[in-house]
């Protein structure tokens, strides 16, 4: 059985590939959830909860570190260390499959930054995971790096109404490009290209044979 998991830089990240999440549960696959800087925001913010009950909604197991958002001068510090060991561990002792990430080429510092410790962690020569993957994020990765590269297509038609309802439950919390109507717009644009009503696109880092 396949063993998937997601590693995020923030709440609401998860939503924008909630529909391939949820048909993983569907097929039968684990699906876990980590969200790094479970700390960025202020005290009065309710994204924990909505995070939880949209894992609750895809039926994914979620983890939350206490670290507020992350600065390119976190690569070289401890933070690092101790997140990196929290991520190999998790993915030992879950005996994961397949990790999904933030794109490394995207605008924000902290969704370089855990992508890039998932490039580390996951690298064949020292983990048993199958394979890498990064998820696109409407208004995160239109004005980055590798935008070209998200080829591999997921079908989210029969579960595109849980994706819509994640996303509508962050309410105000998701704006401009990365509203919901962007999203949905994204997933429908995406589907019309590979001839399927909503479907969601991933970059594959590497997989093995």
């Amino acid at each position: 059985m396949k063993k998937n998991l997601f590693v995020f830089a923030h709440y609401d990240d998860e939503a924008f590939s909630a529909g391939t999440i949820r048909k993983m549960v569907a097929n039968g696959e684990e699906v876990h959830i980590l969200i790094i800087c479970g700390n960025g925001f202020t005290l009065d913010d309710d994204r924990h909860t909505i995070f939880l009950k949209n894992c609750d909604l895809l039926g994914a197991t979620n983890y939350t570190l206490k670290y507020f958002d992350l600065t390119l001068k976190d690569l070289d510090s401890e933070v690092t260390r101790d997140i990196k060991s929290v991520i190999t561990k998790l993915i030992s002792n879950l005996n994961i499959t397949n990790v999904y990430t933030n794109n490394g080429g995207d605008l924000h510092d902290d969704h370089k930054i855990v992508s890039l410790w998932l490039h580390t962690v996951c690298r064949p020569s020292i983990s048993k995971v199958q394979s890498l993957s990064e998820c696109y994020i409407p208004g995160a990765n239109e004005y980055g790096s590798g935008i070209h590269d998200f080829t591999t297509v997921v079908d989210i038609t029969d579960f595109n109404d849980i994706k819509n309802q994640c996303l509508l439950n962050y309410g105000t919390h998701l704006k401009g490009a990365s509203s919901q109507d962007a999203a949905i717009k994204h997933s429908q644009y995406i589907g019309s290209i590979y001839n399927m009503q909503f479907a969601e696109t991933f970059k594959t880092i590497w997989q093995k044979k």
